[in-house]
């Protein structure tokens, strides 16, 4: 009697130096697209933008922060340190700068007639104060003295767009200013007649 012999199904078998190669190319291409959503949070891009660069999902990138306190402690520092570049250049912006311009010039002979070298020139200018920035930073820094910006311009049938449109950005900065400087002037009133009201006692 011949026995049939059994029918063994194709299984593909990794040997051990075979597995311990693979975990480490996982390894290596998570490494990989952790520093690849670093870099791209540090040049500027959300964390949405980031995790699609790096094609994963966003569900991994939460489980990497949730699960691995250092890979989350670099990408909050790299946050913060965007947040630091920008806070300064909005300082720089609020209370002017200078910066140096460098420009080149043919030279001429004395007969008015080029030589083909050039001269450089460097002049240092100033780039004054923006008034935006400040009131931005007064009222994240001051809000108790300070209304938000978005609701000291109000442009209504009497004061229509148009003529914002028609003035430079200084113009409109010293507009900005004067209707913050008469809220804050308007407040002030409306606090002391209060606390004059107070102080007065009520006659029948």
């Amino acid at each position: 009697m011949k026995h049939k012999r059994p029918v063994m199904k194709s299984k593909i078998l990794l040997t051990e130096p075979k597995k311990l190669a693979a975990v480490n190319a996982l390894l290596a291409l998570k490494e990989k697209q952790r520093a690849a959503i670093l870099a791209s949070i540090a040049n500027g891009a959300t964390i949405k933008d980031a995790v699609e660069g790096a094609k994963i999902s966003i569900g991994t990138y939460r489980n990497w922060v949730n699960e691995d306190p250092a890979f989350a402690g670099a990408v909050k520092a790299v946050r913060g340190a965007i947040i630091e570049l920008v806070q300064s250049a909005m300082y720089k912006r609020a209370l002017g700068y200078n910066f140096k311009e460098v420009t080149t010039e043919d030279i001429v002979d004395k007969f008015g007639h080029l030589t083909g070298e050039k001269k450089t020139k460097v002049v240092t200018k100033h780039s004054e104060g923006n008034v935006g920035a400040q009131i931005f930073i007064l009222c994240n820094r001051a809000s108790d003295e300070w209304k938000n910006p978005n609701s000291v311009v109000d442009i209504n049938l009497d004061n229509p767009i148009e003529e914002y449109l028609n003035k430079s950005e200084k113009e409109i900065d010293a507009l900005i200013a004067a209707k913050i400087l008469k809220i804050k002037e308007n407040k002030q009133q409306a606090i002391a007649d209060k606390n004059k009201k107070i102080k007065t006692p009520f006659k029948e």
